[in-house]
Order: C-alpha cells, then structure tokens, then sequence
C-alpha cells in the first residue's frame, strides 16, 4: 500500500499542473471579446522599452501588461514613415498594394478595406483618437470610424496646432470610454510624443535629461497607464481585447541618420507588439518575425469574423494557445523611397529567418540575429541568400501591386504642407518606379545631403533665414538641379519681403519640376501678393 503513495502523489501532482497550465492558458474564444483598444505609439523603437529589454524603467505601465500578454519580440514595419505605416497596420496590406508610400501628397484610396470598415459591419462602434496632422482625415485614415477626432486645440490668437500632447489624447479617451462603456467599440488611440521634437513634461525631463527620446517613450507610457486604469474603473478590461503597438522606430544617429524616413535598418522599422487577451494571466514571448499587417488577420481571427479579401498579413492567434505548430517561413517587405527624390534608387527590403535583404545599388544583406546593428555586409559571404531574398521582393511586388491605378495620389493645399512641415517632415515626391535600377546613385552616398536639406526646413521655421540660405547653396552646389531648394530660396526671400526674387526662384523650381502641385501653388501665392 505504502508503495502506491508516491505513484498517486505524482498523479496528482502532474493533474494540478495540468490545471493550472490549463487555467494560466488566455482565453481566445471570440465570444469573450467584448472590445477592441489598438495603442499605437508613433516612433516607437522596440528597445526602448523596458519590456524589451532597455536598461532603464522607461514603460512600467506597458511591463504590467506585458507581465499577462504575448508579447512579440520580432515585429517590423513595412515603412518607416508614419502616414503609410498606419495604413499598413490599419488594412493588412504593405505600402505597394495599398499605394501610400510617403507622408506628403498621398490618401488611402476608398478600394481599401480598414479595420474599421470590418469592425463596423460587424456590429462594433469605431471611434480614433489621432494626435498629429500628419494621420488628418483628409488622407483617408478615417474610412469605417463613426468618430475620427482629429482636430487640436487652439488659442484664438493662433494657428491651428497639428499635434496634441499625450495627456490630452488619454483625456479624450477616457470620456468616450465613459460615454460608450455599455457599447461593443473598437477604440483606435495614436500618441504622437515620441516623434521629434523630444520635449517630455517633468518629471521625464529630468529622469531622462541625458536620452530625452527614452524620456517621451516614459511619458507616453504614463498617459498610456490612465487609459488603462478607466477601462479597469469601468469593468472594461476583462472583456478587452488590448494591443499596444508603434508605427516605425527612430535611428537615432545609426548609421547616420537622426531621425526616420530614409533608411530600413532595424532600428528604424523593429516595433514593439503587445496583445493583452481578456482575463489572460500569463505571458509569452513569440520569437518568430512577424509584421504590423499581422494586426488586422489576427484581429479577425480572435473573433472568428471574416476578414477583409484583400489582406496580405497572417494570422497570429495560433501563437496564442501554446499549442501551436511550427510556423511557416515568412518573408517580410519592408521599403523607403526617400532616397529617389535625389534621384538615388529605392530602398527595398525582404527578411527572413534572420536575414535582411536590402536591394539598392549596393545591396546589403545582414544576419540581424548575429548582427542586430547591421554593421557588417554579407553580401558577398552568402551571394545565395541575397538571390532568394532578391526573388522574393519581385514576386511579392508583382502580386502586391494594384493592376489599376487606386487613386491614392492626391495633391496637398499649401495649407496641409505648412502644417506638415511644422511636423519636421520636408516636402517633396517620391519616385514608385520600384526597378531594379543599379545604375542610379546609392541611398547611402546622399545620407548627408538628406540631412541638410531637412535642416534647411528647420532653420527656415526658426526664422534663421541667413543659416537655411547658406545651406541652401551649399546643397546647389552639390546639386544644381534639385528643385526642392530653388524653393526652399524662394520660400526665404518671400518672408524676408522680397517678392520679386522670391518668384524668380519659384519659376526656376517649377521649371525643374513642373509636376509639383505646391509649387503651382508658391507662384500663385506669391503673384497674388
């Protein structure tokens, strides 16, 4: 008899594992999925966060959800630039099929589905709280959302703002909540704070004085924390389906750039991607690569609804039972096309399994597992690798790309660019010829012209016009072609009061390119004076 002891004492040991892992395991029924809050986090790196591993306590709120969520390590943006990349998380589809490939003169055409339009046929009130100008209605974000605030106060003596801080955006989110807590909703939140400039309140001014991005990140976090408390306040949070998310990440001076926009590094494209399932009490970490057009199919899938036809990302929500099989090899696009605005070629990515392709006129391959800083070229160490992953961003780009035109060019009033360029972002077009052209200029070599001609901008909107014009010449030296500065000139001479020169310069940027609407637009405005 004494004998059988251990052996009933090891059954029942191994039944109250059983149990607990059963009771630890989320529950992923559809029917237990009441709402939906998607956070996204506008530049946003991945390890910034102290739940993926920065050193400093910058995301304590994030890390108390994170501590009973799934939590992927390894999420990449298809742009890094925050119109397209919204676009992107918002239907599923990367920049090619949904056509938006730049902040500047783009809309999200009507043939595309959003989450929102899904949502919203399925019987959910959908409701975006936006926090810059650059996410405006007028680009098409708003499609399926019964409200899209994206309107910013104001004092009557000024013009309108084009970004809200992150307190307000928490603020307005917490009174819709209170107005729509007995409503199934899809809540969409977009904070603004980590994009340039970095300017956190206090106390994060002084907790982060030497890293003033880590600073804004904390900040956010903190706004962050009062949504989620009035959703515990309301009894909300047990039935909510929560995501917390980021556009793109910053470079932060790799590779030489400060900020985001031109290059694809991982630095610039690696999000954080949480999913906090209703009355989950466990953590995971899913080290497989997956993408922001993950969302939408994932979504659809935890509530058992029929997605959208057109979407290219997968469905993640096998990863969320534990039990799941062995992932398919994915292969995930990412792009830039900055570059071709110098007339250099497009930046082109495809990753998979670890390697990073990058197709330009000096392509690059990476290990980013060996080598996450993308410091050493294996281009010509694995020639195979780079052939595959070449292959891949073809055949991706021939099914991926619309055989007819979507309509999502669209020409911005003046009005819009100012605004835009109050953002920090610059003006200008992209090129979509997505060839494989090697006998244009590398990105690389026009890194530091980039980087001038954003400052012309920011020196122009600081009223430092004897600096920008200096610079502007510098850069027509280097370049005499580039219309972008003849109008840069012109924009100096018009608020310094000269009107003449002012439209001289304007004429020679409208010569160099005459397809550029808000040039058009500076003639005009500079006749009428």
């Amino acid at each position: 008899m004494s004998k059988k002891w251990p052996l009933i004492f090891l059954g029942l040991l191994l039944i109250a594992i059983a149990i607990a892992w059963f009771l630890s395991q989320p529950d992923i029924a559809a029917g237990n999925i009441k709402n939906i809050v998607l956070i996204s986090i506008d530049t946003c790196r991945a390890d910034h966060l102290s739940c993926y591993g920065y050193p400093r306590k910058t995301t304590p709120n994030i890390d108390a959800i994170a501590e009973n969520s799934i939590i992927f390590e390894n999420v990449i943006s298809p742009v890094p630039l925050t119109l397209p990349a919204h676009a992107s998380m918002l239907t599923g589809t990367i920049p090619p099929y949904h056509g938006i490939h730049d902040n500047f003169n783009y809309w999200l055409a009507a043939s595309n589905i959003t989450l929102a339009e899904t949502l919203k046929e399925n019987g959910f009130t959908t409701a975006a709280i936006i926090s810059a100008f650059v996410m405006d209605s007028q680009f098409g974000l708003n499609q399926g959302f019964d409200t899209y605030h994206d309107h910013f106060d104001r004092k009557a003596d000024q013009p309108e703002a084009s970004e809200r801080p992150g307190w307000q955006t928490s603020f307005l989110a917490q009174k819709w909540l209170q107005q729509h807590k007995s409503e199934r909703f899809f809540l969409f939140l977009h904070y603004y704070d980590p994009h340039t400039k970095y300017e956190p309140p206090q106390p994060f001014a002084s907790t982060f004085a030497d890293n003033l991005y880590a600073g804004e990140i904390a900040y956010t976090d903190y706004c962050i924390a009062q949504v989620i408390k009035e959703l515990k306040d309301l009894g909300l949070l047990d039935s909510t389906l929560l995501i917390i998310t980021g556009d793109h990440g910053e470079m932060l001076g790799e590779h030489r750039e400060l900020e985001h926009g031109f290059f694809i590094y991982q630095s610039a494209i690696k999000v954080p991607l949480i999913f906090k399932l209703p009355k989950q009490n466990n953590s995971q970490r899913i080290k497989q690569p997956v993408s922001l057009i993950d969302i939408v199919p994932t979504i659809c899938g935890l509530l058992d609804i029929k997605p959208p036809p057109q979407l290219q990302g997968k469905d993640l929500s096998q990863y969320f039972s534990g039990n799941h099989e062995p992932p398919e090899q994915r292969y995930l696009y990412c792009e830039s096309l900055t570059s071709t605005r110098y007339g250099c070629s497009p930046l082109l990515g495809m990753m998979s399994e670890g390697w990073k392709y990058i197709q330009k006129t000096k392509p690059e391959l990476y290990d980013t597992n060996k080598n996450p800083a993308e410091s050493v070229n294996l281009i010509e160490k694995h020639p195979h690798w780079a052939r595959i992953l070449q292959d891949r961003i073809k055949q991706i780009l021939e099914k991926s790309t619309p055989s007819t035109d979507p309509d999502s060019k669209k020409p911005m009033d003046e009005e819009s660019i100012k605004r835009l360029e109050s953002l920090g972002y610059v003006a200008g077009t992209v090129s979509e010829n997505f060839q494989f052209d090697q006998s244009k200029d590398d990105p690389k070599d026009w890194i530091n012209f980039h980087l001038d001609n954003i400052n012309v901008n920011h020196l122009i909107s600081q009223k430092k016009y004897d600096q920008a014009e200096i610079l502007c010449k510098e850069l027509l030296s280097k370049k005499p072609d580039f219309y972008e500065i003849y109008n840069s000139l012109g924009r100096i001479a018009f608020e310094q009061g000269d009107r003449e020169k002012s439209m001289a310069l304007a004429l020679k940027s409208l010569e160099l390119n005459p397809n550029q609407p808000y040039i058009h637009t500076n003639v005009a405005v500079t006749l009428t004076e």
